[in-house]
C-alpha cells in the first residue's frame, strides 16, 4: 500500500519553465548538504557491516511490512553482539510530507529510555560521595511531604507512591519548574512509599533537579561531559522544540480508528526533562550499551551492580525493575533495558548479558503496540533456544475467581479450565498461562495471588514497570 499518491504527470509548459529553476536549486542544495556530512555521518539507508543475511532478511520482513502497510512512518534498527555490529539499517521515512527517506543515523526522541541515563548520573554522584540512595529527597530539593519521607532510592524504583500528575494536564503546557514542583507537592499519594510500585515520570523529573543541584551544571551539561563523551556518543542531546537539529525525524501517531498516520504534537520537553526528553541515534545507543554494560567507562563494577539490582518492596517482594532499567527473564535469558513511547515515538533498547547482545529499535511513529514488539522477536532469532519447562497447575482454579479492586478493577473467571482476566478498561478478557510457583503470565506480565487460611485475599499484578496489589471484594 503506497503512503503517497503519485505526483502529477501532466504540467503545462509555462509552469514547467517556472518550476525547473526552483527544483534544480533545491536538488543541488539537498545534494550539497548531505555530501558535506563526511564518512562519519553517512545518511545511507544501510551501513556497510559484516552481513548476517538470515538476520537481515528477517528484520527486513518485520520492518518493511510495517512501512508498506502504513502502520509506521519510519524505523531504524541496530544489532550488536560483543563489539561486532550485525545489523544497522533503516526503513521508511523521516518526514512523510516531503518523502524524506529515513537515514540510518537519524536522530529520534527516545522517551523513557532517558531514565537509565538519569539513574546512571545519580549512581555517579553516589560514587563521588555526594549523596546516598537512602537520603530523604527534601535534603536536596525545596519540596516536602508532611506525612511521608521519600528517598532517592524510591524515586529510582518508582516506589515513592507520589501520584502521577495527568500527563495531558502538563505535557503540552509551558509550566515553569516551580509550578511543576508545586503540582507534585500538592498531589496525593497512591500508596505508602515502598509498599507498591507505580511507574512515575515525576520521580525522574525530581532526580534531574537533584543532579543539577549537586553538580552546579544543567542536566544536559552533566550528561554530555560524564556520560555521552565517555561512551563515544556524538549525536545525543536534550530535546528542544526550538533548535534546528540535523537529521532529526518528525513524529507521527497511528491511533485513529481509520488507521491513518497523523502528525504528532511535540511535548514540552522542559517538563519531560530527565524523565523522557533525550534524543539519540541507533549508533549512539549501541555505543552506550557497550560502554555501560561491557566496560568500566561509565561506572565502577560495584556501582554498576547496584544500578542493575532490582528493587524490593517493604514486605520483601522482589521487583523486576532496577534503577532506570527493567531487569527480567525472557525465555530463560536475563534481559536489561527500557522502552520509550509517547507522541510520535515508539523505541526500545535491550541488552542480553549472557550473549553480550544489544538490540536497538527506534520508530518515529507511536502505535498501540509493545515497545519491544520488534526487539524481542529479533532476539528470538539470535538467542540459542533453551529447553522449555512446562508446569501444570495442580489445584482448584475456582478459588481465584472474583472481583479485585485497587488502583483499578480486575475480574477473574475460569473459562475452559484456564484463568481469564478482564481489567476495568477491557471489553474482552485475556487468558493467563501458568508458569509455576503460583504465578500466571500474560506475555511478560506476571500475576500472583496472596492466600491466607485457604482463601484468596489479593491479586498482585507485575507488568515489570509496576507492582500493583488489588484486594478481592467478592
Amino acid at each position: 500500500m503506497a503512503i503517497f499518491p503519485p505526483f502529477p504527470t501532466a504540467i503545462n509548459e509555462p509552469m514547467k519553465s517556472l518550476l525547473l529553476p526552483v527544483v534544480s536549486c533545491l536538488l543541488a542544495l539537498f545534494l550539497f548538504t548531505f555530501s558535506c556530512q563526511g564518512p562519519a555521518n553517512l545518511t545511507t539507508r544501510e551501513r556497510p557491516v559484516d552481513k548476517n543475511k538470515p538476520l537481515e532478511r528477517y528484520v527486513d520482513s518485520l520492518a518493511q511490512a510495517l512501512v508498506d502497510n502504513s502502520q509506521i512512518a519510519g524505523i531504524a534498527i541496530g544489532v550488536m553482539r560483543h563489539d561486532s555490529v550485525l545489523l544497522l539499517k533503516s526503513y521508511g521515512y523521516a518526514d512523510l510530507e516531503f518523502a524524506v527517506p529515513m537515514p540510518v543515523n537519524a536522530s529520534f526522541e527516545i522517551g523513557s529510555i532517558t531514565k537509565q541515563f538519569t539513574a546512571v548520573a545519580i549512581m555517579q554522584l553516589v560514587e563521588k560521595g555526594l549523596l546516598s540512595l537512602d537520603d530523604d529527597i527534601s535534603k536536596y530539593l525545596q519540596i516536602s511531604f508532611p506525612k511521608e519521607a521519600i528517598t532517592v532510592r524510591q524515586l529510582l524504583h518508582h516506589t515513592s507512591g507520589i501520584k502521577e500528575v495527568r500527563l495531558g494536564d502538563i505535557l503540552y503546557s509551558h509550566y515553569s519548574r516551580d509550578t511543576v514542583l508545586s503540582l507534585i507537592e500538592k498531589a496525593r499519594f497512591d500508596f505508602k512509599p515502598g509498599t507498591e510500585m507505580m511507574y512515575n515520570n515525576k520521580g525522574y523529573f525530581l532526580l534531574g533537579l537533584i543532579i543539577e543541584k549537586l553538580t552546579g551544571q544543567t542536566y544536559e551539561e552533566y550528561l554530555t561531559k560524564n556520560l555521552f563523551l565517555k561512551a563515544g556518543m556524538q549525536n545525543s542531546y536534550l530535546s528542544d522544540q526550538e533548535k534546528v537539529i540535523k537529521l532529526r525525524t518528525h513524529g507521527y501517531n497511528n491511533v485513529s480508528k481509520d488507521g491513518k498516520l497523523t502528525r504528532a504534537e511535540q511535548p514540552y520537553f522542559r517538563w519531560t526533562f530527565s524523565a523522557g526528553a533525550l534524543s539519540s541515534t541507533v549508533e549512539d545507543l549501541l555505543q552506550w550499551n557497550q560502554a555501560l554494560h561491557s566496560s568500566a567507562k561509565i561506572l565502577k563494577p560495584e556501582t554498576y551492580q547496584e544500578l542493575i539490582r532490582v528493587g524490593r518492596l517493604t514486605d520483601g517482594t522482589v521487583l523486576r525493575y532496577a534503577k532506570g532499567l527493567q531487569v527480567f527473564r525472557y525465555k530463560g535469558y536475563s534481559v536489561i533495558g527500557h522502552g520509550g513511547s509517547g507522541s510520535g515515538i515508539l523505541c526500545d533498547s535491550r541488552y542480553f548479558p549472557e550473549q553480550k547482545l544489544t538490540i536497538i529499535v527506534l520508530q518515529n511513529t507511536y502505535r498501540r503496540a509493545s515497545e519491544s514488539d520488534i526487539s524481542l522477536p529479533i532476539a528470538d532469532r539470535l538467542l540459542p533456544a533453551k529447553k522449555k519447562v512446562t508446569d501444570q497447575f495442580q489445584g482448584d482454579l475456582s478459588l481465584y475467581q472474583g472481583t479485585y479492586k485497587g488502583l483499578f478493577d480486575l475480574n477473574v473467571q475460569v473459562v475452559d479450565s484456564k484463568l481469564v482476566i478482564k481489567r476495568s478498561w477491557q471489553t474482552n478478557g485475556d487468558t493467563l498461562t501458568y508458569v509455576g510457583q503460583q504465578q500466571w503470565a500474560l506475555g511478560n506480565d506476571r500475576y500472583s495471588f496472596k492466600i491466607e487460611n485457604g482463601q484468596v485475599k489479593e491479586i498482585h499484578w507485575d507488568p515489570i514497570s509496576a507492582y500493583i496489589k488489588l484486594k478481592k471484594v467478592k
